[in-house]
């Protein structure tokens, strides 16, 4: 190799997949709403999210946080590791309940893929044990578990308006004043 020539490193591609139904798009063309699958898929991987981003609160020490809506654990870690938290709740039913078309779109229409969702997101976030609740439960029936007033909310669980908005109603009383709720 000539001296003016700088050596190319080496990268490891590393394929991250939402879900097993996620491989239907590694083929080489794609419809429209393929690709809006994709990028929705993509903006998923992309850390820290703008939330993290964002949040007017970010640099306040010893925060206590909420997460609605887990799944496998990767944005509760990235709020882990952004923002400095003393406590962060983490819930999700990992259920599959009639109403959670979305979930069975996703998730499929057994228990089983949720269940290693949630094994996933324990074994992502083991190393963060003592500043992690687990609240297994819709989120409606959890706001009961809430010792006290948070800092932030991050709502990410079931998406339909009625369920976003039941949130909001429930989760607000308890986000201390001039804090978050995204």
């Amino acid at each position: 190799m000539a001296d003016n020539q700088k050596k190319q490193p080496a990268y490891q591609t590393q394929i991250i997949l939402s879900s097993p139904s996620a491989r239907k798009y590694f083929k080489k063309t794609l419809s429209q709403v393929e690709i809006v699958d994709v990028l929705s898929d993509l903006k998923h991987r992309v850390f820290p999210r703008p939330f993290e981003r964002l949040y007017a609160g970010a640099r306040q020490k010893d925060l206590v946080g909420i997460e609605i809506g887990v799944a496998g654990g990767e944005h509760s870690k990235s709020l882990l590791e952004t923002l400095d938290i003393k406590k962060l709740y983490c819930i999700d039913p990992y259920t599959l309940y009639s109403d959670y078309h979305e979930g069975k779109a996703h998730y499929g229409v057994d228990q089983i893929s949720l269940d290693q969702t949630e094994l996933h997101a324990h074994r992502l976030l083991d190393c963060y044990q003592d500043t992690i609740t687990w609240i297994r439960k819709l989120s409606s029936d959890a706001v009961q578990s809430i010792a006290g007033q948070v800092d932030f909310v991050y709502i990410d669980g079931h998406h339909y308006v009625i369920y976003v908005l039941e949130g909001l109603i429930k989760y607000y009383p308890i986000v201390y004043s001039g804090r978050f709720l995204g």
